[in-house]
């Protein structure tokens, strides 16, 4: 069984996240029939950061 936790980001307001400046939020997608999940930062102004694929991201690299 695998967990996989992708944490969100700063929407806006007074938080204690006023340091991250821009707001934005996690998105994460699913495909139907597939055990797979990418998520990713969307920031104001369309500008994508941190995109995550799973489980390719994470397979172990043979020496």
């Amino acid at each position: 069984m695998d967990i996989l936790l992708a944490y969100g980001r700063y929407t806006g307001g007074n938080t204690v996240y006023n340091n991250l400046k821009t707001n934005g939020a996690r998105v994460t997608e699913l495909t139907e029939g597939e055990r797979s999940i990418k998520t990713w930062i969307h920031l104001k102004g369309n500008r994508i950061i941190h995109t995550v694929n799973y489980p390719a991201d994470f397979l172990k690299v043979l020496d």
